[in-house]
């Protein structure tokens, strides 16, 4: 793709003709470092489902202060997402009032502008039964693959292996790619793999989808 820089001025220019704007922000690696480490859980053999959810990285104060600024102008909405579950990011960011937050990806959001304090998700009535199928085929590669962990990220289920051997970690990937496919088949789920991990995940979520 074509993309070109856009000139500061050109984007102040813009931003103070427009009658209404529209801000999407990422969280961990744009509002928040992304500290890669946090909450990891190794060798899930015995470890339950809900206890698996990775707590990431926060704003702090001076980003809150921005993004309040941003919300107390109407012409504003402004909405952050991220991959982390709904009580996370209402812990880091509840304290903003008229934030918009769209959590696990865009699966729930809730934009106080147009739903006021209700929370909404793109799907409903999934059969649940997917992520604990899922669950299970991860634990065995998490008990031989040294340096991996399992992360819940709500409607998402990540093996993530960043830590392992390169050469021995992509093999067990894709092996476990192979086996959720099976394991998953007829369910609403999809699998994808990417740079030290393996998701599975509710067919059509993802951050793109959320800010159409």
């Amino acid at each position: 793709a074509n993309f070109q820089k856009v000139e500061v001025d050109d984007v102040l220019t813009s931003y103070r003709k427009a009658r209404t704007r529209l801000f999407f922000f990422d969280n961990e690696g744009t509002l928040a470092a992304n500290k890669g480490k946090n909450k990891r859980v190794y060798h899930a053999a015995g470890a339950i489902l809900d206890d698996l959810a990775s707590k990431g990285s926060g704003p702090d104060q001076s980003i809150l202060d921005c993004l309040q600024t941003l919300c107390e102008d109407q012409r504003n909405t402004v909405v952050v997402l991220s991959g982390r579950g709904q009580e996370q990011m209402v812990e880091w960011f509840g304290s903003v009032k008229g934030l918009g937050l769209a959590a696990e990806h865009g699966f729930c959001y809730n934009v106080p502008s147009i739903s006021g304090k209700s929370w909404y998700q793109m799907a409903n009535a999934v059969d649940p039964s997917w992520k604990e199928r899922a669950f299970e085929v991860m634990k065995l590669y998490v008990r031989r693959t040294q340096g991996s962990f399992i992360e819940n990220k709500g409607s998402a289920l990540v093996f993530q292996y960043r830590d392992a051997d390169a050469v021995f970690g992509q093999q067990q990937a894709n092996e476990l790619s192979y086996a959720l496919g099976d394991v998953l088949f007829g369910y609403p789920v999809e699998v994808v793999s990417g740079k030290g991990y393996v998701e599975a995940k509710l067919r059509g979520i993802n951050k793109g989808t959320a800010v159409t």
